[in-house]
């Protein structure tokens, strides 16, 4: 098995609810609440495109690497 590292972002509230938005979705206090409450694990498997998938992860790999440039 692979080895694995764990990277972390933060969202502020305007962020989340925007991206709510994007999707017909509004920000509730509950659902703020839920997400705020917890480090939330992204399950990849969950976008089908495999070609999406890889393109989000390479994303999120070339931030991690470009926070470790500074």
């Amino acid at each position: 098995m692979d080895e694995k590292i764990t990277v972390t972002a933060e969202f502020s509230q305007t962020d989340v609810a925007a991206a709510l938005m994007c999707l017909g979705e509004e920000l509730t206090p509950e659902r703020w609440e839920q997400v705020k409450a917890a480090p939330s694990k992204i399950d990849f498997q969950k976008i089908e495109d495999k070609s999406d998938r890889m393109q989000v992860k390479l994303g999120l790999i070339s931030l991690l690497f470009l926070n470790l440039a500074d």
